[in-house]
């Protein structure tokens, strides 16, 4: 099976390129833009808050990973980001799946 857009192996870890619009009404998946999953999440993009968000959003409500195991590679001050993730990309891939994502 193919990996949803913007994800890729590195190891034991992977790597996600995806699109983030802060201030949505709720943190949500929210299908592909520019060949990049989007993500939004509620908090606006002022002192971190929306990057502290996706990262939380990320581990804890997609992955059901410590927030610990996920970091911002990439992009802290754009909407386009590379996140850094503790498991693999196979493992991943299904979780986002599973959480709705499509690609």
């Amino acid at each position: 099976m193919t990996l949803l857009p913007g994800l890729s192996a590195d190891g034991p870890r992977c790597r996600w390129a995806l699109r983030v619009s802060p201030g949505a009404p709720v943190d949500a998946l929210d299908g592909v833009h520019g060949g990049r999953l989007r993500v939004r999440v509620a908090a606006r993009a002022v002192d971190g808050a929306a990057n502290d968000a996706l990262l939380r959003f990320v581990a804890r409500t997609l992955l059901g990973l410590p927030r610990a195991a996920v970091r911002l590679d990439a992009g802290p001050r754009a909407r386009d980001k590379v996140l850094s993730i503790e498991a693999t990309a196979d493992w991943v891939d299904a979780r986002l799946r599973a959480a709705g994502a499509s690609g």
